[in-house]
């Protein structure tokens, strides 16, 4: 978090992958730690996306990587329609050891950014 509480870390941007470049994808390996990460009025375009187009918790738990992997990731006025049809947008831990596909959450101050929800949390919490 910013010391300020409202800051953001990216905001009024574009995340972009030229379907017809051959090399490389679109996918954002975003941090794990013990905060909160801010995308707001960001739009994601084109195609192919990697493992996902925003990757939750990049490296959690590998050495050297931050920790714990508990990270939010705020989305607000987040527009996938961009993307390339069937894209999946949002992975829960990217490059990361067994819990970091566990540990990060989804968070939206809208109805768009989540696809109606409010929060996502990883599909190994299901008890």
């Amino acid at each position: 978090n910013f010391a300020d509480g409202v800051s953001h870390h990216f905001i009024d941007g574009i995340l972009a992958q030229n379907p017809k470049d051959a090399y490389g994808s679109l996918q954002f390996f975003g941090p794990s730690g013990p905060f909160t990460f801010r995308f707001t009025n960001m739009t994601f375009l084109g195609g192919p996306v990697g493992e996902a187009a925003l990757c939750a918790g990049q490296h959690c738990g590998r050495l050297g990587a931050g920790g714990p992997c508990d990270v939010e990731y705020l989305l607000e006025n987040v527009d996938w329609t961009r993307l390339q049809p069937r894209q999946k947008r949002i992975k829960f831990g990217a490059n990361a050891l067994s819990f970091g596909s566990v540990q990060p959450i989804f968070l939206a101050t809208d109805s768009a950014s989540l696809g109606g929800y409010r929060a996502m949390v990883s599909q190994h919490l299901n008890g």
